[in-house]
């Protein structure tokens, strides 16, 4: 039962990894975000329980009125991040907590005053960055 799981599992983040790899070619997905997915990807492997549900997306909003950017959110898990976990044997990601960590991360959201009075910011409340790995 168990290696079933394991290859299930494995056969679910290859099929990931292998979409996002599709996609880069005509969507212009960015880097960061591929690096993110990956991650997602081997933590899912590694990690018992973890929820691919990870915010790896980078948007940025702009206002209505002056067109300025007054918000930008990066993947919750940072290109050297996504390095780290990858070459992460799966007992260290245990061990060292970075499947813990993984678990509560959250997107990097920047927010910028664009002098609207009555600005509408969009997605996910700005928060401080947990460093996930090491």
């Amino acid at each position: 039962m168990h290696a079933r799981h394991a290859r299930r599992t494995l056969l679910v983040a290859a099929y990931i990894v292998g979409a996002m790899a599709l996609l880069r070619c005509g969507s212009g997905i960015r880097q960061d975000e591929l690096d993110c997915e990956e991650a997602v990807a081997r933590l899912t492997t590694c990690c018992p329980g973890f929820a691919a549900t990870t915010w790896c997306k980078y948007e940025v909003w702009t206002s209505c009125d002056t067109n300025e950017v007054v918000q930008r959110t990066h993947p919750a898990i940072t290109e050297d991040e996504s390095r780290c976990i990858r070459d992460m044997s799966c007992s260290d990601l245990k061990k060292k907590g970075v499947c813990d960590r993984a678990r509560d991360a959250k997107p990097i959201v920047e927010r910028y005053d664009d002098g609207g009075a009555d600005a509408f910011y969009p997605g996910p409340e700005p928060t401080p960055h947990t460093v996930l790995c090491p």
